[in-house]
């Protein structure tokens, strides 16, 4: 059978948390809820409860925290400094960029903690062998939702989302990113198959898994296919993989073959299915370029702003900085490269201190993994890895997170040179964690009800200040939002209430903040700013007003613009 695995070694609180880990990523990954101001909270909220789950494996045993790792909690701390610092606009982004990080840092540490625990057990094997289960089942319902996007069978229900577009994304709502979880549910099948699982279902899986990759469209995949392909071919030097060189190939071709061959299916099934007309591959190779575009704007504003950066997770402000006079037409809240961003971020010294640790770190990894476990582990953070040089996948814990599970895993068998940690500290980062978890889901869900408050105070013109139903100290970044969207345009302001109208516009480059921070900026007597938010939303949006326009009141900034507010 498939699943005759090796768990009955494993204590029993090993394996409760194991499973109620891989339960919880499940259903981060299957949530179809996506609602703002942050459409995947509650997925980023199952996958953080997953790791507090993990972490009651330590309540009475010592975590072992590597050597190598110990930077990534120096990291953790660069976000909170620069809020201090006044570079990082909100204390809510300094401290959630600080809390993901410094959960990698953990996930990293719980892993390698794991598989360093009984020499005699190779707990390593079983770590993985868990992981890959779970992919392999989030890829498969998945992989089954997104062909029915695909085939149009379902509208409008609970638990599917609808399909936007041509490219299936089941319910992650991005098909980068479910192209990259199929690829790590893909990664795990090959797993299993080094370690002489039933061939029969593991090649059934598998045609799927490619099937629906390809329905994606994900230009990603074509780069991770081709260094699976090469770093595959390369280790066979080193080490003797089941899976052939030639078995490997035929399987790339079939990739091949299906991604051009999906028009001319797409077209057939149409006389019977809902499907929507597919690219071809040559029009997905020759799109795209708005990533140029970005790159472009990127290195113009880390030339502006060499040293220091723009803060952490603030590349919006970077893009801000030089819009008019490098365009685009695409807000960018990320750069669409890991590099890029960490530097854009933190500025080059910082910036390049921290991308060059993490790369010394994957480079052992390549060079140093030796068995199947640490091969295969290492595919799948190359996977994400590749995916995070052309977008943003490292921003969503679903990712992150197994990263660090992963690394753990490799390094256990790479390095034992490590600290440990008191166990009274693992009580104080559970009990910190449990509460602090549960006091972001009850805050969070008071939100909603500001954000009503605030389009009701804009529908109706009030010129008073908004007096916020539920002030949340926490999210001091939506309080701010809501009194954003409540504020009357034609109102004189303080220099800092305009400031933090700026920091506002920095943080949500959209037409309607652009065009009522205009309004604002021109009412104050701000002229050439206001002309500035004229031009970059001419250039951006392709949507022109003069000068006088914005001293017209009945333009009313809620009747032109009443989407993408939150």
């Amino acid at each position: 059978m498939l699943l005759q695995f090796n768990f009955y070694k494993l204590k029993r609180e090993y394996i409760l948390s194991l499973t109620f880990f891989s339960l919880s990523y499940f259903f981060s990954i299957l949530n179809p809820l996506h609602f703002n101001p942050w459409s995947g909270f509650l997925s980023e909220f199952i996958t953080f409860l997953s790791l507090l789950i993990l972490l009651f494996i330590f309540y009475n045993k010592k975590l072992l925290i590597p050597k190598l790792v110990t930077p990534i909690f120096l990291i953790a701390l660069v976000p909170i400094f620069q809020f201090f610092l006044g570079q990082v606009f909100y204390f809510q982004k300094a401290v959630l960029a600080s809390t993901y990080i410094l959960s990698f840092g953990i996930a990293y540490s719980m892993a390698y903690t794991i598989c360093q625990k009984d020499k005699n057990i190779e707990l390593s094997k079983i770590v993985m062998e868990l992981l890959s289960i779970t992919f392999i089942i989030a890829g498969i319902f998945s992989a089954c939702i997104a062909i029915i996007q695909w085939l149009g069978l379902v509208h409008d229900s609970e638990y599917i989302l609808n399909l936007v577009g041509n490219r299936p994304y089941a319910n992650m709502a991005q098909p980068n990113h479910l192209a990259t979880l199929l690829t790590l549910s893909l990664l795990s099948c090959l797993y299993f198959f080094e370690k002489r699982k039933n061939t029969l279902v593991l090649s059934i899986i598998s045609v799927i898994l490619i099937f629906c990759i390809a329905l994606t469209q994900s230009r990603t995949t074509w780069l991770v296919s081709l260094f699976v392909l090469i770093f595959y071919w390369v280790k066979t030097k080193e080490f003797n993989f089941r899976l052939s060189k030639k078995k490997i190939f035929i399987w790339f071709l079939s990739y091949v073959l299906i991604i051009f061959s999906l028009p001319i299916l797409n077209s057939v099934l149409s006389n019977y299915f809902n499907i929507n007309d597919t690219s071809t591959i040559v029009e997905r190779a020759s799109s795209g370029y708005l990533r140029l575009q970005i790159w472009d704007q990127m290195l113009h504003a880390i030339i502006q702003k060499p040293i220091w950066g723009y803060g952490w997770n603030q590349t919006t402000a970077a893009q801000y900085a030089v819009i008019d006079r490098v365009h685009g037409h695409e807000w960018a809240s990320s750069a669409h490269n890991i590099i890029l961003d960490v530097i854009i971020w933190c500025g080059l010294p910082i910036g390049l201190i921290i991308t060059g640790y993490f790369f010394y770190i994957y480079l052992t990894f390549l060079i140093k993994s030796k068995s199947s476990e640490t091969i295969v582990a290492t595919l799948m953070i190359s996977a994400v890895l590749i995916h995070s040089l052309l977008e943003y996948p490292l921003y969503y814990s679903y990712f992150l997170l197994p990263v660090g599970l992963l690394c753990g895993v490799v390094l256990s068998e790479i390095s034992n040179d490590y600290i440990k940690v008191p166990l009274f500290f693992n009580w104080i980062l559970i009990v910190f964690s449990f509460f602090g978890i549960g006091y972001i889901f009850t805050e969070y869900n008071k939100i909603s009800d500001n954000m009503i408050a605030a389009n009701m105070h804009e529908m109706n013109d009030l010129k008073t200040e908004l007096i916020l139903p539920y002030p949340i100290p926490f999210f001091d970044m939506f309080n701010e939002r809501a009194k954003w969207i409540a504020l009357y345009p034609y109102s004189k302001v303080s220099s800092e209430e305009l400031d933090q109208s700026r920091k506002m516009v920095q943080t949500y480059l959209t037409p309607y903040d652009l065009y009522k921070f205009a309004k604002l900026l021109a009412f104050n007597g701000h002229k050439e700013e206001a002309i500035r938010q004229l031009t970059i939303l001419k250039i951006m949006y392709n949507q022109s007003y003069s000068y006088e326009s914005l001293f017209v009141k009945e333009a009313s900034v809620k009747k032109t613009y009443s989407v993408a507010k939150q």
